[in-house]
């Protein structure tokens, strides 16, 4: 059967001028009057300019082909394979017909040889097919033909698309199971341009937030910046590295393919620069940068996870501004340090360590600690604009053309959901930062970062929208250590309706840790007046926290489910090639088995008798290794010596960089090094129970401290990793798992 298969020949683009084709291409380029663009008067018409052109180019220079090709659902069928069906099919037939038992031995023999060929049909197919040097992206889209990975559900029925807008657009208000939420409409919480902006941006305006007065003076002693931050313009290297650094290929409702305007950015730089000094300048950001398109991924049988495809110079340009806001923030110290998410060298394991180790030092004196994991309704789609730009121009001191500047880039935006060749009509937006945006996670911490301020008594760390909230006690006073949780689970709430966030009492969880089990029935803690569920296990930002703390339901839930994809695997293990199925091990299997390992890397020895039988099993499907054969000497391709080398090293590398980054800063203040320079050793913390050996600070330090005095005091990251490689024996050739 032939089909017709649509491509564009982007192998034909290249400004080489020793190229046959450089002539057409620059006659092309230099057919478009350029310099148009400085003669425009609006933003908007620069902009139109140059899409329009963009556009053009594209189609000139990469034209729509279409070619037939073969469909073939099997391409590694042939003839042979087909012969031998048609008489093991016949021998079948005899056999069935007289029941005789050389017809069934004769049936047998060719089922057994077909089953064979077929095998080794696909086993010469894929290892030709893998064989070509071939780049990652390819490479994965390979391993997908063959039924490996992840796989998009069957989509229902997408007719109504727009439907499906308004509720991905409608997802501002709260849900309706979520109780005392502010319910004022999109509408009246939206961002009316002319009036906000001059509220927010005239000099004698307060920041009037309805906080009590205490919380008031907490507030405004946050602001201790003098500077005020305003956009600068930028060269054309910094345009051009922004461009350079976006690496999805996805073209949004402008139609430049990121991919074409790569090939050709050198000879447009000079006026894409233009554009982007003339938004800075004006404080307009243009129209049609704010029009999203929107891909529904299918999340469950009828819920839909919508992804937002951009402008690729609109993210550009986000990257530059995002860029000038965050050193203006990492310069000034204006963000909060109980903030993890969207932040260099901090990550969710760095978050998780931090509690972990405040908890175990709580624990470790015989206290109980109770920990709870908050949850916001759908916390990014419901940023108030008002605010976030009243706490831009109070908090953060953004001037005036800043401030517009976002206020345009907030306002107005549309939203459309496609899906194959059919679309919904355009909606607004009027609450959010935008989804899929390079600035919209920095506003969003920007919004937040006023909440730790509210907490009188308990401990506080968030990652993006999720809040570890956490408090120690004796046992003797826990019905007050109850008290204090529900007065600063008052204030988040209030700080959460005064932000227009909703705080979700029915997915919040906490547990109560402690050495021993204790009596938690008189124990009540309340958002809102609804009770937060009392569990024994909760997960935590990918991690299974349980109730002593121990891990091992993680360990548990992590191996069951590695178990699960290494299942899937064997069934094409015979015709994967060996290096795929190791690359396989390294970036699918091991990935999900060592998340977050360095908060349990001292496992206990039942949980490393279970992740060592796994790893002995991923082995095994690797090297095509028998059930009960030894992997001993294959294991060391994948883990290293051991997987407790593996393990520790990992731990040690965490450790590597934040003693010589010092970041993020409330891990780096946890250290206490020895007195002398030379040996560059770490003081070993005390503890009185063994469950705090399992922690990464107790046992790492022991680590560090073992290690050769050249190998600690390398600064070089990449050089430690690969001197450490050595001191564990790692083959130096082989990539670290």
């Amino acid at each position: 059967m032939l089909l017709g298969c649509v491509y564009r020949p982007y192998n034909n683009i290249t400004l080489t001028p020793f190229y046959d084709k450089f002539k057409d291409i620059s006659k092309c380029l230099n057919s478009i009057d350029w310099d148009q663009i400085y003669f425009k008067t609006s933003i908007d018409e620069k902009v139109d300019f140059l899409e329009s052109n963009l556009n053009y180019l594209f189609d000139c220079l990469v034209p729509v082909k279409t070619v037939k090709v073969k469909n073939n659902g099997n391409p590694w069928f042939t003839e042979e394979i087909k012969q031998k069906i048609t008489e093991r099919n016949r021998a079948y037939s005899q056999w069935k017909r007289f029941r005789l038992q050389d017809d069934y031995l004769k049936y047998k023999c060719l089922k057994n040889n077909l089953a064979k060929a077929i095998k080794n049909a696909k086993l010469k197919f894929y290892e030709k097919k893998f064989s070509d040097a071939l780049c990652a992206k390819q490479t994965w889209k390979n391993i997908k033909d063959i039924g490996i990975g992840g796989r998009e559900s069957a989509k229902n029925d997408l007719a109504n698309l727009d439907e499906l807008n308004q509720k991905f657009a409608g997802i501002s208000s709260c849900d309706s199971n979520t109780t005392n939420c502010d319910n004022r409409s999109n509408r009246s919480a939206s961002l009316q341009n002319c009036d906000v902006l001059n509220d927010v941006i005239d000099p004698s305006d307060t920041l009037v937030f309805n906080y009590n007065s205490q919380i008031e003076v907490v507030v405004d002693q946050t602001n201790t910046c003098d500077k005020t931050f305003s956009f600068k313009n930028v060269y054309s290297d910094e345009v051009y590295k922004s461009i350079l650094s976006i690496k999805s290929n996805s073209t949004g409702l402008d139609n430049i393919n990121p991919k074409f305007l790569k090939m050709i950015l050198l000879p447009i730089l000079p006026h894409i620069t233009h554009i982007f000094n003339s938004i800075l300048t004006t404080s307009v950001f243009p129209k049609s940068w704010k029009r999203v398109k929107i891909t529904p991924i299918p999340k469950s049988e009828n819920e839909y996870r919508p992804i937002a495809i951009l402008s690729v110079l609109s993210k550009a340009l986000e990257k530059i501004m995002s860029q000038q806001m965050a050193d203006f923030f990492l310069e000034n110290k204006m963000l909060t340090t109980k903030q993890s998410g969207f932040r260099p060298k901090r990550s969710c394991v760095t978050a998780l360590i931090k509690v972990c180790e405040d908890i175990r030092k709580s624990v470790d004196t015989n206290e109980i600690v109770f920990l709870l994991l908050l949850d916001f309704s759908k916390a990014f789609d419901n940023v108030n604009h008002r605010q976030l730009l009243k706490k831009l121009r109070h908090l953060f001191n953004f001037s005036s053309s800043a401030i517009k500047l976002i206020a345009s880039y907030l306002s107005k935006r549309m939203q459309m959901v496609c899906s194959g060749n059919n679309s919904s009509e355009f909606i607004q937006l009027f609450k959010g930062v935008p989804q899929g945006s390079v600035l919209g996670p920095l506003l969003f911490s920007i919004y937040i970062n006023d909440l730790p301020n509210f907490i009188q008594t308990s401990s506080l760390h968030m990652y993006a929208d999720d809040v570890q909230l956490y408090k120690n006690c004796g046992r003797n006073s826990m019905q007050q250590c109850a008290i204090d949780i529900n007065s600063d689970l008052n204030a988040v709430s209030n700080w959460a309706k005064q932000n227009g966030l909703c705080l979700n009492p029915a997915k919040s969880k906490y547990l109560v840790i402690s050495r021993k089990p204790v009596n938690c029935c008189d124990i009540r803690l309340y958002i809102d007046d609804v009770e937060i569920e009392l569990v024994q296990k909760a997960k935590n930002l990918g991690i299974v926290f349980n109730n002593r703390l121990t891990f091992s339901d993680h360990v548990n839930l992590t191996v069951a489910k590695t178990y699960g994809m290494l299942r899937n695997l064997w069934a094409t293990q015979h015709f994967t090639p060996q290096n795929i199925r190791l690359l396989l091990a390294k970036t699918y299997l091991l990935p999900k088995l060592l998340y977050g390992c360095e908060l349990f890397a001292n496992l206990d020895s039942v949980c490393y008798r279970k992740m060592r039988v796994l790893c002995n099993n991923i082995t095994r499907y690797v090297f095509k290794r028998k059930r009960f054969e030894s992997v001993s000497m294959f294991s060391h391709q994948i883990y290293g010596p051991s997987l407790k080398c593996l393990l520790d090293s990992r731990s040690l590398i965490l450790m590597h960089k934040i003693m010589h980054t010092k970041e993020p800063a409330y891990l780096y203040d946890q250290i206490s090094f020895s007195r002398s320079e030379r040996t560059n050793n770490v003081v070993n913390l005390r503890f009185n129970y063994l469950l705090s050996e399992r922690h990464f600070f107790v046992h790492t330090t022991r680590l560090w401290n073992k290690l050769p005095n050249d190998l600690k005091n390398i600064s070089n990251a990449n050089s430690f990793k690969y001197k450490l490689r050595s001191h564990f024996h790692f083959t130096p050739d082989l990539e670290e798992a």
